[in-house]
C-alpha cells in the first residue's frame, strides 16, 4: 500500500501500491517472496491457478508487485500482467488476453517466439468466435463444438491442436509464464464471470501459472448471484474451488502495526501543517483512538483515506477548532458515516443539556438509539465512549453553564460557538475566525494611541460584527495579555453604538461587553484600576452605554465584595457622566429614542449634579411638550415576556411611581397628562386591559391610577399633609 513519504501542505498521501521491498511498511515482503519462490522453483510443468485473497485496500496489488520483483531472480520466468478493465465484451476480452500473452511471452523466446505468438493468437481468435459455446457454470469447455465451429470457418488446426502446440512450445523452451490479474473484485458480475472462463480455457497450458488477486467474499457473491439457479448452496464459493487450485489469504496486518503506522503518518501531517494539539489533547487522542475509531482501522488503505480526510480539513480548520476533536470527527466521517451524519444533524440533542434534566435525557436517549444501530459490541462500546468524550452532556455527569465558556476557549465540538465549524469546514456567517481575531489582538496590542485603538476596533467591528467579536473576547478574557485586554475593552466600549439592540439584560451583546470589561478590570492591579476606568468611561459611546458601564463599576455599599474602583474615582466619573447625560438631554431627551437605560441615566444625573437640576429640566420639557409624558413614564417600565404574544411593555406599577417621584415633581407630571393627547381616553379603571389599550395610553392610565391611590392614602393618613400639598421629587 501507500509508501511513507514526507507530507507537504498541498498534497495528500498517495493511494498507490508499493513497488519494492524498501517501501514495505506492513511486512508483506516475506509473504510475497514465499509465493514467488514456490512458483519460480517449481519443477512440475502443469498449469497452476493461485488465488490471492484479501479485502479492498489490504495490499494485494503491493504483494503482486513484490512477487514480480522477486521473480526476477529466476531468469526463465516470464511475468506478465493483464488488466481486464480495458475490455468491454467477452469477445474482446478473450481476444485481447491472448494477443497480450502472444506479444509479452513471444518476445522473450529466442527460437520459438514467433511460432508461439502465432499459435496463441489463432487460439484466442477461435475462442473469441465460439465464446458462446463455452459453458463455464459447470466448469466445462465444449471442444467438440469449438472444433465444429472452426471447421465451419475453415480454420485449421483445431483448438485442441493449438492448445497442445502452445503447451509443447512452452515446455520445450524452459520458460515459465506467470500471469498476474488484479482488481477482479472491481468488475461487474458478467465481467468477473468472463475472467474465470478465460482462466479455465488457458489455465492448463504447460509451465503457466496464474495469480488472481481479489476479495473472495465479493467475487463469490457476484458469481453466486449468476449461478444460484443451478448451484443453489454456496454457489460462488463452490465455483471458485473448481478454478482456484491454491487459495492463499493475504496475512492480516497486526492492528498495533496499523496504528503505529497511522500515528507516524499523522505526526508527519500535523508537523507539515504546523498544527499542534495540547499535551493533554494528544494524550487523550492516543488513549481513546484504539478503542473508538481505531477498531475500524483494518487495512492500509484505510490509513490513507483517514490521513487524506484530515489533510483536507487541516488547512481550513487547524487554528479554528480543537485538533483532537477534529481528528475524531473526521474519523467518524470516514469509518462511521451514519454516526457522523446523525451527529452533524442533531446538535440540539448533543449541546443543549446545561443542567436541564429533560434535555440531558434527550441527549442520552439520542445516543442510545444511535449506538443500537451499530453492528458489533466492540463498535457500540467504542463509539458510545467516544461520543461521551466529544459531547459530555451525553454521559452520566451534569455540566453547568460555566462549562460552555471553558469548551469555547478550548474550541471544542461540544461548544455552541464551535460545533458548526467541524461540519462546514468554514467559519459560520455569524462567527469570526480565531486566526483573524488573534491577528487583530496582535495589531492593537502594539498600538499606543487611544484614538488609534478605538478607530482600528471600529474598522474591525464594522467588518466582522460586534455580536461575534464580544463572545470571542469573553472566551479569552482569562488568558489574554492584560495590556492587550485593556485595549480591547476600551476599543469595544468606545464603539458601543455598533452593539445590536437586544432586550436580554444578562445575555445581550452589550451586557457581555460590559462583563468582559469588568473581568479585565478585575485583573488590573488595584493601583491602575481608577485610571483604566477613567479611560473606559471617557471613551465609551453612546452615553447610555457609558452609563451602563458605570452602573456596573460603581461602589455598592451594601455589598461586601471588593470594589473595583475607589470612592473618589466614582465621584469624579459620576459627575463627568452626569454632564454628558444633561448635554444629551438638552439636544434631545433620551426617552425619545426608547426606554433602554434611560432611568439609569436619569438616576446618575440626579445623583451627581446639583439638587433639583434633573427635575427642573424634566418639568420644563413636559410643560413645552406634554405629549412626551407617556414616553417618560414608559422609561420606568420593563419588558414583559411570555404569554401568547411577543415581548411587550410591562405595567407602570407602584414601584415605578416611587422611582419617578425621586427624579421629578409628580404634580407636574400629572398636570402634563391633563394637557396631553392622552387625557381624551383617560380611564384609570381600564389600566390593566392591554388588549384594549395602546401601550402608551395604558401606561398613562396606570400612572394616574397610582397617583390617585397615593393621593387617597395621603388624604386618609392621620399625619396627612395640609390640604393642597402634593408629594414632590427630591
Amino acid at each position: 500500500m501507500a509508501e511513507a513519504e514526507k507530507h507537504n501542505t498541498d498534497s495528500y498521501l498517495p493511494d498507490r501500491p508499493i513497488e519494492e521491498e524498501k517501501q514495505d511498511r506492513f511486512k508483506r515482503s516475506y509473504f510475497a517472496k514465499r509465493i514467488a519462490d514456490s512458483i519460480g522453483a517449481r519443477t512440475d510443468t502443469s498449469g497452476l491457478v493461485i488465488g490471492l485473497y484479501g479485502q479492498w485496500g489490504d495490499g494485494k496489488t503491493s504483494t503482486l508487485n513484490l512477487m514480480a520483483a522477486h521473480l526476477e531472480k529466476y531468469p526463465d520466468t516470464v511475468v506478465t500482467r493483464f488488466n481486464p478493465w480495458f475490455f468491454q465484451s467477452e469477445h474482446l476480452l478473450i481476444e485481447g488476453f491472448f494477443e497480450h500473452l502472444a506479444k509479452e511471452v513471444g518476445k522473450v523466446m529466442v527460437t520459438a517466439g514467433q511460432d508461439f505468438a502465432d499459435s496463441v493468437r489463432k487460439y484466442g481468435s477461435l475462442l473469441s468466435i465460439v465464446a458462446s459455446s463455452i459453458s463455464i457454470g459447470g466448469v466445462s469447455v465444449n471442444f467438440d463444438a469449438m472444433t465444429k465451429a472452426a471447421k465451419a470457418f475453415q480454420k485449421n488446426p483445431t483448438p485442441i491442436e493449438l492448445r497442445d502446440r502452445i503447451s509443447g512450445i512452452l515446455k520445450s523452451s524452459g520458460k515459465r509464464v506467470v500471469v498476474l490479474i488484479d482488481d477482479i473484485d472491481r468488475l461487474d458480475k458478467e465481467e468477473i464471470h468472463q475472467i474465470f472462463k478465460l482462466v479455465k480455457l488457458s489455465g492448463n497450458f504447460e509451465n503457466t501459472t496464474y495469480v488472481l488477486a481479489f476479495d473472495k467474499e465479493m467475487v463469490a457473491a457476484a458469481l453466486a448471484e449468476k449461478y444460484a439457479s443451478s448451484i443453489k448452496d454456496k454457489a460462488g464459493t463452490q465455483f471458485l474451488e473448481k478454478i482456484i487450485q491454491v487459495p492463499l489469504h493475504l496475512p492480516t496486518v497486526e492492528r498495533q502495526l496499523l496504528h503505529r503506522t497511522f500515528y507516524k503518518d499523522l505526526d508527519a501531517l500535523l508537523k507539515a501543517h504546523e498544527a499542534e494539539a495540547s499535551q493533554a489533547d494528544a494524550f487523550s487522542f492516543a488513549q481513546e483512538f484504539p478503542t473508538s475509531i481505531g477498531h475500524a482501522l483494518r487495512t492500509p488503505r484505510q490509513i490513507t483515506r483517514y490521513i487524506n480526510a484530515i489533510a483536507f480539513a487541516l488547512p481550513l480548520l487547524k487554528d479554528e477548532v480543537n485538533i483532537r476533536d477534529l481528528l475524531f470527527i473526521e474519523g467518524l466521517r470516514v469509518f462511521n458515516p451514519n454516526v457522523y451524519t446523525a451527529v452533524r444533524d442533531n446538535a440540539d440533542f448533543l449541546l443543549n443539556g446545561f443542567g436541564i434534566r429533560a434535555r440531558e435525557k434527550e441527549a442520552k436517549d439520542f445516543v442510545k438509539g444511535l449506538i443500537e444501530q451499530l453492528p458489533t459490541p466492540e463498535e457500540k462500546k467504542g463509539i458510545e465512549g467516544l461520543l461521551e468524550k466529544l459531547f459530555p452532556h451525553t454521559g452520566s455527569a451534569s455540566y453547568g453553564d460555566d462549562w460552555e465558556t471553558k469548551w469555547a476557549r478550548e474550541k471544542r465540538v461540544c461548544s455552541h460557538a464551535y460545533f458548526q465549524r467541524y461540519f462546514s469546514y468554514a467559519i459560520p456567517f455569524y462567527d469570526i475566525s480565531d486566526v483573524g481575531f488573534q491577528d487583530f489582538l496582535s495589531e492593537i496590542g502594539k498600538m499606543k494611541s487611544t484614538a488609534e485603538i478605538c478607530a482600528r476596533t471600529r474598522k474591525y467591528a464594522e467588518a466582522n460584527d460586534l455580536k461575534a467579536i464580544v463572545p470571542k473576547a469573553r472566551h479569552y478574557e482569562d488568558t489574554i495579555e492584560l495590556p492587550t485586554g485593556q485595549k480591547l475593552a476600551m476599543g469595544i466600549t468606545a464603539n458601543g453604538d455598533l452593539l445590536p439592540p437586544e432586550n436580554d439584560p444578562f445575555f445581550s451583546t452589550a451586557s457581555q461587553a460590559i462583563y468582559f470589561m469588568m473581568k479585565i478590570m478585575s485583573r488590573t492591579p488595584k493601583a491602575g484600576r481608577d485610571k483604566f476606568a477613567k479611560q473606559i468611561l471617557e471613551n465609551a459611546k453612546p452615553t447610555q452605554f457609558a452609563v451602563k458601564c458605570f452602573m456596573h463599576l460603581r461602589r455598592d455599599e451594601k455589598e461586601t465584595k471588593e470594589h473595583l474602583i475607589s470612592k473618589e474615582s466614582e465621584q469624579r466619573l459620576g459627575k463627568t457622566l452626569a454632564k454628558r447625560v444633561r448635554s444629551d438631554f438638552e439636544i434631545k431627551p433620551q426617552y425619545l429614542d426608547g426606554r433602554e437605560g434611560v432611568i439609569n441615566a436619569f438616576w446618575l444625573w440626579n445623583s451627581f449634579s446639583r439638587k433639583g437640576e434633573l427635575a427642573r429640566h424634566l418639568t420644563q420639557r413636559l410643560e413645552a411638550y406634554p405629549d412626551e409624558v407617556a414616553q417618560l413614564l414608559a422609561t420606568l417600565t420593563g419588558t414583559a415576556y411570555g404569554g401568547d404574544g411577543p415581548p411587550h411593555m410591562s405595567d407602570f406599577d407602584t414601584r415605578s411611581y416611587e422611582e419617578l417621584a425621586k427624579i421629578v415633581d409628580i404634580k407636574k407630571v400629572r398636570e402634563a397628562v391633563d394637557k396631553s393627547k392622552y387625557k381624551a381616553e383617560l380611564d384609570p379603571k381600564k389600566n390593566n386591559r392591554r388588549d384594549e389599550l395602546e401601550e402608551y395610553q395604558r401606561v398613562v392610565n396606570q400612572f394616574v391610577a397610582a397617583h390617585d391611590l397615593k393621593a387617597q392614602q395621603v388624604a386618609t393618613s392621620p399625619t396627612a399633609a395640609p390640604s393642597g400639598s402634593a408629594p414632590t421629587g427630591s
